[in-house]
């Protein structure tokens, strides 16, 4: 869904081209920079006449050409101190005739300087670079285009100078293209996580970027900043903006789309694996690797790419849950035993093996409880505090805990192959008896904590689904005409009118 939207995006705006190139080089008054360079860095660029001709040579050749040698840009990056200025100079140059090079064949020039100030982590250049991609979305796919998604946020965090007023200013400026404030907003929350920018500094945006959440007729650029507000929180694991998160995935302009339902955002926030995630900051950003990726270059040396740090992923969880489901998938493999045409029929129906089965295949699969081979609790999120993260035991009792793993069995979902033929019946007498034992344990928090409203129950209680949700669930199925569990019914029905003559 994401790629067909910014495939569409590319083609209206390819559609208005020539008008779009012909406003674009009017933005320059209308969208004021947001920074002020630090020019003694750009004077000495430009009249120090010790630096060697040379690294301007291969500075120039990289901005310009097609082809680079790995030799120079290894020579450079030996001699940073020497030419970061050189650097900054040309992307300060680039910057302040960016808009009229939208319809210009050097309209990359900044590329290469820029991914050598960003591997090398040169914070002098940060305010440079704000100011480079703090523009509308017509400019923004003219001249960086995929650059934005892929890199922006890494060469943001990288050359990140201590300024947060200046990233600030870049999430809530309305007028720069919402792909440029999600990745700045990226950042800022990144950096607030890990404490570089001040929990109070990082509520205060969060707050104001949260505090029309639930207004109409939103515009759809907040929205997204609002939805990715939750994303990041999640991912980077804050967990004392947990209300934040869920006050953001309860509002009436929550997008699901993005990143799924509430469960999914606590299983982010309390499971330290970083594989599939929006936020993954490239960590090994090289040169090279940057360059090919961009596909921008040709080399002239023999190159082999190396790959990005890989994301942390448990490999022992993997394999276990592969292990699981092979056993689950063996299990459920019926293979025909060797029999006579008159003899009587395996499957126990009395008949002779002619008159009932034998047009069955040979092989098949059957119905099994996957519940029996596969721990539905393989996914949930880590309990205790480990080393520096932490666990569901830092937000919440053992009785909140208890009480969760028996919704998360019967609520959440394990992709099992289609061809497994499912007995309704019995899935939902299992998931009948996870609820009645998770709204029994909810039950006993009600009595002894003496509450009285579901939003006091579900603000110190809940971890991944609300208690009405999952009494109302329980209640559905028992009074679902196509699928009754009558052994349950009774307990159910108790137990529903229980909890809500408790709960206003």
């Amino acid at each position: 869904l994401v790629m067909y939207i910014e495939f569409i995006r590319k083609e209206l705006l390819i559609m208005k081209s020539i008008k779009s190139k012909k406003q674009i080089k009017k933005q320059n008054n209308k969208l004021e920079s947001s920074c002020a360079c630090d020019m003694s860095i750009i004077e000495i660029a430009d009249s120090d006449q010790n630096i060697d001709s040379k690294y301007k040579d291969i500075i120039e050749t990289l901005s310009v050409n097609d082809t680079i040698n790995l030799t120079d840009v290894t020579e450079l990056k030996n001699n940073i101190s020497v030419i970061e200025s050189l650097l900054i100079k040309k992307i300060y140059d680039f910057n302040k005739d960016k808009f009229n090079l939208v319809d210009n064949d050097s309209h990359n020039s900044y590329l290469a300087p820029l991914i050598l100030l960003s591997e090398l982590k040169v914070t002098k250049a940060f305010p440079i670079i704000v100011d480079m991609f703090s523009v509308d979305e017509g400019t923004s796919y003219y001249l960086y285009d995929d650059f934005i998604k892929n890199d922006l946020s890494t060469v943001l965090y990288r050359t990140y100078n201590g300024d947060n007023k200046l990233l600030e200013s870049m999430i809530t400026n309305k007028k720069i293209d919402i792909f440029c404030r999600i990745q700045a907003l990226m950042v800022y929350i990144k950096l607030g996580s890990e404490g570089t920018i001040k929990w109070i500094n990082l509520l205060n945006v969060v707050n104001k970027l949260t505090r029309n959440i639930n207004k109409e007729d939103l515009e759809d650029d907040e929205i997204d900043i609002i939805n990715h507000t939750a994303v990041f929180i999640a991912e980077f694991h804050i967990i004392s903006l947990i209300k934040v998160m869920r006050k953001i995935i309860r509002s009436s302009n929550f997008d699901q789309s993005i990143c799924g339902e509430y469960e999914n955002y606590i299983d982010k926030m309390f499971t330290y694996e970083s594989g599939n995630l929006v936020s993954n900051i490239i960590l090994d950003y090289r040169f090279e690797t940057r360059a090919y990726v961009n596909r921008m270059y040709n080399f002239e040396t023999e190159y082999v790419i190396e790959k990005s740090e890989k994301p942390y992923v448990d490999e022992e969880k993997l394999s276990k849950k592969k292990e699981m489901m092979e056993a689950y998938l063996s299990a459920c493999k019926f293979v025909k035993p060797e029999i006579q045409k008159n003899d009587l029929c395996y499957c126990g129906s009395g008949l002779r093996y002619k008159k009932c089965c034998i047009d069955e295949p040979n092989e098949k699969y059957v119905y099994k409880p996957l519940s029996q081979y596969y721990d539905l609790l393989i996914d949930y999120p880590q309990i205790d505090n480990i080393d520096n993260t932490k666990g569901l035991k830092s937000l919440f009792s053992e009785k909140a805990i208890e009480m969760d793993k028996w919704f998360y069995k019967a609520f959440h979902h394990v992709n099992v192959p289609n061809y497994i033929p499912q007995d309704i019946y019995s899935e939902s007498l299992f998931k009948a008896g996870c609820i009645l034992n998770g709204l029994d344990v909810a039950l006993e928090i009600i009595e002894e904590e003496k509450i009285t409203t579901e939003e006091e129950f579900n603000d110190k209680f809940m971890i991944h689904y609300d208690i009405l949700s999952c009494s109302n669930a329980a209640y559905k199925m028992i009074h679902d005409n196509n699928y009754p569990v009558p052994q349950l019914n009774s307990r159910i029905d108790s137990m529903f009118f229980a909890i809500n003559s408790k709960l206003k």
